[in-house]
């Protein structure tokens, strides 16, 4: 049985222990609330992040799996995306099965669900496909063909009638919904292995295949705005949430960058320790000035515009299998998960109050 810790980031001291059948955490999700959602097989796991305490009974999808989790924008809803094409919400008051939203035959894994910024509608890939739905009614408002392989990655316009899809098969698609038509597509090197990044208003995108260089594309007009040489096999691209920068990462060690992108310095994060050989998991807290990252032997907070480690959080054995570290929406919480032997989910309060 795994359990979920919450700890003193500054003075690495036990805050709550509590035992959370969490056999397996495949993935986790914060809401503004301060709600954690913690998924392990076709369970989830609610829990207050303030006070560590679980809240009810963990809800029971059903599913094998459950693959994806978002919070509806106003922390009420959460919707859980299975292995088995299944999307459902739930009530998070009432702890409750709300609605399913049909995927019209669709069984493959949803990979990415998420709301728009008004909660009205809910995106997700699913197989080839991206769909989306009314989220008061479960209508099917549209769904989106023209990806030839998997579907990897959603995101809502600001407008809420723009939705951004990046595919497996080296494009990135621009969709409208009220006219269900592609309003752009933009051929970028990604692949099966590929990783690719939308900046929050989805007028960049960030793409890589591993080898360097990583290339930075305007979403608008479809053109190449420039490439940047990290030097190395990255695994992992993010921006920061005003866009100005974005953060790359190997998985196979070595410095995580920093690019600034309204004038195009760089800057180097350097692992302090030997041991430091993966990083599993990196992300900018909600204000843009905060960066954890996570690697094999430690959680680091870094100043985003200095690149000075803040606090080294904790001192860990990471087990094989994968980890991966979250910002609460206010910036002071940060959760841990790690997959294997161990199976913990760990909170920190980043501020140390």
């Amino acid at each position: 049985m795994g359990i979920i810790q919450i700890r003193n980031a500054d003075t690495g001291g036990w805050l709550h222990v509590l035992e959370a059948g969490l056999n397996d955490c495949s993935t986790l999700a914060a809401s503004g609330s301060h709600i954690l959602a913690a998924a392990s097989k076709g369970s989830v796991f609610l829990f207050d992040m303030l006070t560590g305490e679980g809240l009810g009974k963990p809800i029971e999808t059903g599913e094998d799996e459950v693959a994806s989790l978002a919070f509806a924008p106003d922390g009420t809803v959460l919707a859980t995306g299975s292995t088995e094409g299944a999307l459902l919400l739930w009530d998070i008051q009432a702890q409750r099965f709300w609605r399913e939203l049909q995927a019209n035959g669709h069984e493959g894994s949803i990979e990415s669900v998420v709301f728009s910024s008004n909660g009205l509608y809910v995106a997700a890939a699913v197989d080839n496909f991206v769909m989306v739905w009314d989220s008061g009614t479960d209508w099917d408002l549209r769904t989106f063909l023209g990806h030839e392989k998997k579907v990897v990655l959603v995101a809502f316009a600001p407008n809420n009638y723009h939705v951004q899809s990046a595919s497996s098969d080296g494009t990135v698609k621009i969709w409208d919904l009220a006219n269900s038509s592609c309003l752009r597509t933009i051929s970028i090197p990604l692949g099966q292995w590929g990783t690719v990044a939308f900046s929050s208003d989805l007028t960049k995108v960030a793409s890589i295949t591993y080898v360097d260089p990583i290339e930075l594309w305007d979403s608008s007009t479809g053109c190449l705005l420039g490439t940047l040489e990290h030097g190395g096999d990255v695994e992992s691209l993010a921006f920061s949430p005003d866009d100005t920068m974005l953060m790359s990462a190997t998985y196979g060690g070595g410095p995580v960058k920093l690019w600034d992108l309204t004038d195009d310095m760089e800057s180097s994060l350097t692992p302090s320790s030997q041991e430091d050989q993966f990083i599993y998991s990196m992300a900018f807290s909600p204000d843009g000035t905060k960066l954890a990252v996570l690697t094999t032997s430690a959680l680091r907070i870094w100043d985003a515009n200095t690149g000075q480690c803040l606090r080294k959080l904790d001192e860990w054995k990471a087990p094989w299998g994968g980890a991966s570290v979250i910002f609460g929406s206010d910036g002071i919480l940060i959760a841990r998960t790690s997959e294997g032997n161990s199976r913990v989910a760990e909170i920190w309060n980043s501020l140390g109050r």
